[in-house]
């Protein structure tokens, strides 16, 4: 309160700010009779008027005052704004405002504008919602010989059906969309039909979580337009923020925009496990995680790394993750069977599983790399090619219909592995 003293006698001896008395309960009648009269509400200036004797005599009866900006009916308050454009507020409209309340303490207004000068402020970024503020702000600084900032006000954020942000409709704190690997313990993993599962706390968790670099990105482009679409750590936002470029229309919030970029930050991240780079603290963290969840499948001889080599295009969360764990580590070949795997012959499966057989066995690499010689051999055996050779094996392989890399694939579950999976397939196909 003391910093804006000298700034209200400064007002003062100016003679545009004087002392109100007016109470709440006849303000509020004054109020209710403009709105009825179809008017704008604004001061009607009773206390503007008073003499040096009226003031006194009120005060030594006890009576609260507040301090109000006394606005010229006839001024024009005019500025440009850097996203709305020319801007016209009419004083007539605005009416005489409170600065300081009758407790003492600034008002929002005079407060606001004061600090930001003092401070060095000189742009202003802020909700449309303030627009108008503007107005009342520009006055008093001018009033004060301030120096005068720049604004830009933006859009309100909505939800992605254009309402304002609800619970709702999409709405969620900072803290609900990070990821916080310290909260993942191994006590919230079950065992659930024979196969490991998260809880559904722990599992809708990681479907929603998202790293720093992610949330930052969807951040900084809602109601913002970027010329990189590519994901930028926080300095390359700074630098590449450019206020012409902030939107007039509302910013919706979309939870498929927020995936869009979660999916980059886990590709990047992930690509950093395998090579090392500036998101290293992030792919410390997701390793871990990848072999916390090997380790509680009992399969401590996985490498962790070629693990997230192998996903790294295919996941969005770390919900993913597990899910690619599960499906890695069980040979679920009824899940192939829904997916259609029983329409294709018998034999096919068979061929493959014993040309598996007899290639050579050996590291993750070599595994990768004799991939291409079995599945040549496979396609000259069965003359099939294409779409017609790979989708059945992806779905005796993995059960479903899309994922990762089938050299990749396989050199994760190895030899024993995969031929336990096509011979499964081939007892429950079809034989032509």
């Amino acid at each position: 309160t003391d910093i804006y003293t000298k700034y209200y006698q400064q007002l003062i001896d100016a003679k545009v700010a004087y002392k109100c008395f007016c109470s709440d309960a006849s303000l509020k009648m004054v109020r209710k009779r403009q709105l009825a009269n179809g008017e704008p509400p604004r001061y009607s200036g009773t206390c503007r008027s008073l003499s040096q004797e009226e003031i006194l005599s009120k005060e030594a009866a006890g009576e609260e005052a507040v301090l109000r900006f006394k606005v010229d009916p006839a001024a024009e308050i005019k500025f440009t704004d850097k996203v709305k454009g020319e801007q016209k507020f009419l004083g007539k409209n605005i009416g005489d405002f409170v600065i300081r309340k009758s407790g003492g303490d600034a008002s929002f207004m005079f407060a606001n504008a004061v600090d930001d000068a003092l401070m060095g402020v000189d742009l202003v970024v802020r909700g449309d919602d303030h627009l108008s503020n503007t107005a009342y702000q520009l006055m008093i600084l001018q009033q004060l010989n301030l120096p005068l900032p720049e604004y830009a006000h933006i859009s309100l954020i909505t939800g992605s059906d254009g309402a304002p942000l609800s619970k709702r409709n999409g709405s969620a704190s900072i803290r609900d969309l990070l990821i916080d690997f310290s909260k993942i313990r191994r006590e919230d993993l079950i065992t659930v039909d024979g196969s490991n599962a998260l809880t559904d706390k722990i599992n809708g968790g990681l479907h929603k979580s998202c790293f720093p670099i992610a949330i930052l990105n969807a951040l900084a482009r809602l109601g913002c337009a970027y010329e990189s679409e590519e994901l930028m750590d926080m300095p390359g936002l700074a630098t590449a923020f450019d206020p012409d470029k902030l939107s007039r229309s509302p910013a919706r919030y979309d939870r498929q925009q927020l995936k869009h970029w979660q999916a980059l930050a886990m590709h990047d991240v992930s690509k950093e496990v395998v090579a090392g780079g500036k998101l290293a603290d992030y792919a410390d963290d997701l390793l871990k995680y990848v072999e916390f969840i090997i380790v509680s499948d009992g399969r401590d001889g996985v490498d962790a790394t070629q693990f997230v080599r192998t996903f790294k295009d295919n996941v969005y969360c770390l919900k993913d993750l597990r899910d690619w764990a599960l499906l890695l580590y069980t040979a679920n070949i009824n899940q192939g069977k829904i997916m259609g795997a029983e329409e294709t012959d018998k034999k096919f499966y068979e061929d493959f599983a014993e040309i598996i057989k007899n290639s050579p066995d050996g590291s993750i690499d070599e595994l990768r790399d004799s991939w291409k010689d079995i599945t040549k051999e496979l396609q000259e055996k069965t003359g099939r090619k294409g779409k017609q050779l790979f989708l059945p094996l992806r779905i005796a392989l993995t059960g479903i219909t899309y994922g990762p890399p089938l050299d990749e694939f396989y050199a994760l579950i190895g030899k024993e592995d995969a031929s336990y999976r096509l011979n499964g397939m081939a007892k429950i196909t079809i034989s032509t």
